[in-house]
């Protein structure tokens, strides 16, 4: 009886530590496959849209970005226009993230996406426009009980990982933003650690964007890419056509290697647990003629 409670307890803590591994990308999986048919919904609109409509956005994009220059705040400023109910798409394919960006005000930002600060610029791509984007790192698995929340939140626990990998991003690195006016690709050059409340932007005549999450408590990390010019900006953009979306395959090696390494742990357990041993059939028939 003592050998099956340790056993068992050996089982229990491999699906554990199995749960805790596995969990986040299963259920990133299933908040993937949301955020993918509204990015995709963006896209597809975007792309029929007639010269004439898409000349009406830039002007909207262009005025709001004038009223913001002149000192208007809050309220002042003109409603954004959207496409889908999303301003643009983010995507920084070293860290694996391609994020619906809402307008200032979206409730659904917080748990799915990257959100546009109101006292910002709309990313027309235009020289002078500085446009901040925030976002966190994703939504932690909660449970409701004030026992368990606490040590999801310490092991990063996320049922959904949106900005969790910013940290890893370095300078060289290219971050797509695709927007009714156009595909743009910035260049970092700069990543920053601040407080709340202190977030400052680059100066200069060049375009700049920066996404923002944070760290914990006031802390938050600021990233800063430079908008690449027409001729660098076709060339990255060429390269990087179609490497945003894992295959089929990469799905599948992602899910399927981490299950068949449970299954094989979890067999190994089983036979231990019920001391199984296996002999070939020359070795039972050496044994049988031994025994006779």
């Amino acid at each position: 009886m003592k050998s099956f409670l340790i056993h068992l307890a050996c089982l229990l803590a491999v699906a554990a530590v199995l749960f805790c591994v596995l969990f986040p990308y299963f259920s990133d999986q299933r908040e993937q496959a949301q955020r993918i048919s509204l990015i995709e919904g963006f896209e597809k609109q975007v792309k029929a849209m007639s010269a004439e409509r898409a000349a009406e956005f830039r002007a909207a994009w262009d005025a709001y970005n004038q009223a913001l220059a002149s000192g208007a705040t809050g309220k002042e400023l003109p409603e954004a226009e959207t496409v889908n109910g999303l301003i643009a798409v983010l995507e920084i394919p070293d860290i694996g993230v391609r994020l619906p960006v809402y307008p200032t005000g979206n409730s659904l930002a917080r748990d799915t996406g990257a959100i546009h600060a109101s006292t910002s610029a709309l990313p027309t791509g235009e020289k002078g426009t500085r446009t901040l984007l925030a976002g966190n790192n994703g939504r932690l698995l909660q449970v409701n009980n004030p026992w368990i929340d606490p040590w999801l939140e310490k092991f990063q626990m996320f049922s959904a990982q949106l900005l969790h990998r910013l940290d890893q991003v370095k300078q060289g690195t290219v971050m797509y933003l695709f927007t009714p006016c156009g595909a743009q690709a910035y260049e970092v050059v700069e990543t920053q650690k601040t407080q709340a409340g202190k977030v400052r932007m680059p100066e200069g005549e060049n375009a700049w964007l920066a996404v923002m999450t944070n760290l914990g408590g006031q802390e938050r990390l600021l990233v800063y890419g430079k908008l690449l010019s027409l001729p660098e900006n076709a060339v990255v953009m060429e390269h990087s056509d179609g490497a945003f979306i894992p295959s089929d395959a990469v799905n599948v090696l992602l899910i399927g290697s981490p299950l068949l390494a449970a299954g094989l742990v979890f067999m190994l357990l089983v036979e231990i647990i019920r001391r199984r041993h296996y002999r070939l059939p020359s070795d039972s028939k050496k044994r049988n003629i031994a025994e006779g």
